[in-house]
């Protein structure tokens, strides 16, 4: 069993106990921003998209897992660059030109 799944066994529990808890609203976050992404996935596919990672592009490596072949993706670099932009100096004496952070591919998913 690994660590997360150990851990939201631990926030279920705490749950059952005490519905107000911490632990039942980080339980709340994990499975609001569980449905998020299935919802994202589902309007990908409903559009005929891919799944593209921002900070990670495929190679032409494939490689065997107990689960299958799978494919290799290496780090581009992206990120790097993404944080050197929030962390410069004119960032901290103007907060609202920092380049906002969106995991998302579509923005707003009730929208569409």
């Amino acid at each position: 069993m690994n660590k997360s799944f150990k851990i939201l066994i631990v926030l279920y529990k705490h749950h059952l106990k005490d519905p107000n808890s911490l632990p039942h609203m980080c339980l709340n976050l994990f499975f609001s921003l569980e449905e998020r992404q299935r919802a994202e996935k589902r309007n990908r596919e409903a559009k005929g998209h891919k799944f593209t990672p921002r900070w990670f592009d495929l190679t032409d490596e494939v490689t065997a897992t107990p689960w299958g072949e799978l494919e290799v993706y290496q780090y581009n670099g992206k990120y790097t660059e993404h944080r050197a932009a929030i962390d410069t100096s004119q960032c901290i004496d103007e907060p609202d030109s920092r380049p906002e952070f969106n995991p998302w591919q579509y923005d707003n998913l009730d929208a569409e």
